[in-house]
């Protein structure tokens, strides 16, 4: 570079002006990929084409986001940047678009403008910069002689800021993509973070889950074992089927526990998601959320020919199971749960609790009308005993840990989408396998 602005000083010494303006616009082919260096280059070209002490660009300051100040190498060492843009030559001119700014030194402004006395500058000639129309700041050449600026001047001055405007639009650019870069990081990094805390949160809970599982086996089977011998009408079976079924209560958390130290499904294979959902629906454990729920209409809106996935037919139909018991839950009067399957391709990589990877998807919604969740809280669902719920009565406070773990374990991906009073919609998206089946009927109500 420093060799091209050494060749440029020889050129605009010994030319005319007309020459000059000419080789301003050979500027475009001066220039290389480096945008900083660029940028550098063309305010070196500025000052020796007007024959200046120095040349600068002031941006514009829009939204709170003030670019840098560019100035030629040629600065005095000793001069502050903030005396450049406090200086009273350069006020209230940046916002101009068409015409050249001219800027004449006044007698008050050699007394009191501090750029004006520590340089003793004598004359100044300025050119908008912008890009499309659209204004970016203002190219500056200020000198310590006494001197007017022909057209020759403006034109020479107005093709170097044409360049410009290309250069610092690249720059603006590259610093959106860094930006943008950056912010992805720290997204990742929240994820790693997040991943580590649930991996550490797993390896806690099955050591617990071991040993209370050890204690756990003679809760239950011994006082299975009285039931069978005891007579019905013995004052001592209702506190012992008491004992039964809070042992059983307590092993179902066990249980969820255990899922979380269990990472990776081992044993997988084509699965249709509709056939489970209708599995779901005959089981004991869907006629009792019924039951216990009789102010909620469950519904089955399914598309018949939903792609298969690879996965765990038992894994599937607990995350269906802890989804709807959720939804019911969230559910405090009269409302709706609805189970909903179809496929999806997406196209563009898209965004939810994380990214999701361009693909054809079997996705799987349920959703209610019910409290809904607070922004402030979904990032946090997923944690064990985040939720405010009793253990052992209102599900274990794991349901939704053991949904993420076992998503995540099939591949998947999670969106969430939640208003105050307004409801709760969880899209689960799972890899398709490519084969279609025959599914249960679409619009197939649960009762």
């Amino acid at each position: 570079m420093r060799d091209k602005i050494k060749t440029g000083r020889n050129q605009f010494k010994h030319s005319s002006m007309n020459e000059k303006s000419a080789r301003a616009a050979q500027i475009f082919q001066m220039l290389g990929t480096d945008t900083p260096q660029n940028i550098t280059l063309i305010l070196e070209q500025a000052r020796l084409a007007i024959d200046g002490l120095f040349a600068f660009f002031i941006p514009l300051c829009r939204q709170n986001d003030c670019p840098p100040l560019h100035t030629s190498p040629d600065l005095p060492q000793d001069l502050e940047i903030d005396c450049i843009i406090n200086s009273t030559l350069f006020k209230n001119t940046g916002d101009r678009k068409t015409h050249p700014v001219l800027s004449c030194i006044s007698p008050q402004d050699r007394q009191t403008d501090p750029l004006v006395k520590k340089l003793n500058i004598k004359a100044c000639i300025g050119t908008p910069v912008s890009f499309k129309q659209t204004p970016l700041g203002t190219l500056w050449v200020i000198d310590t002689i006494p001197r007017s600026f022909t057209q020759d001047d403006t034109t020479c001055l107005e093709t170097l800021a044409a360049a410009l405007g290309l250069e610092e639009e690249r720059l603006s650019l590259g610093n959106k993509r860094l930006k943008a870069q950056k912010a992805r990081v720290r997204e990742l990094e929240k994820e790693l973070a997040q991943a580590k805390k649930m991996e550490s949160i797993g390896i806690i809970a099955g050591g617990v889950a071991h040993e209370l599982n050890n204690i756990l086996a003679g809760l239950v089977s011994y006082p299975e074992l009285l039931l069978l011998q005891m007579e019905k009408n013995s004052p001592l079976r209702e506190p012992i089927s008491f004992i039964h079924d809070t042992g059983l209560k307590a092993a179902d958390i066990v249980q969820d526990l255990l899922t979380l130290t269990r990472r990776g499904i081992k044993q997988t294979r084509v699965i249709n998601l509709n056939q489970i959902i209708q599995d779901y629906h005959n089981s004991s454990v869907h006629q009792r959320l019924v039951k216990n729920f009789p102010n909620i209409d469950f519904e089955i809106k399914s598309k018949p020919d939903l792609l298969n996935l690879n996965g765990s037919e038992f894994h599937i139909s607990k995350v269906i199971m802890n989804l709807v018991m959720n939804a019911a839950e969230a559910v405090q009067r009269n409302g709706q749960v609805i189970i909903e399957t179809f496929n999806r391709y997406v196209d563009i990589s898209r965004g939810g609790m994380n990214e999701i990877p361009q693909g054809e998807y079997v996705v799987l919604r349920v959703s209610d009308d019910g409290a809904g969740i607070s922004q402030e809280n979904i990032k946090r669902i997923f944690e064990p005993f985040y939720v405010k719920k009793q253990m052992g009565r209102s599900g274990s406070g794991l349901g939704l840990s053991v949904v993420w773990n076992l998503v995540k374990d099939h591949g998947g991906y999670i969106e969430i989408s939640s208003k105050k009073e307004k409801g709760t919609s969880f899209e689960l998206y799972f890899p398709g396998a490519g084969d279609k089946m025959e599914s249960i009927p679409e619009n197939c109500p649960l009762h």
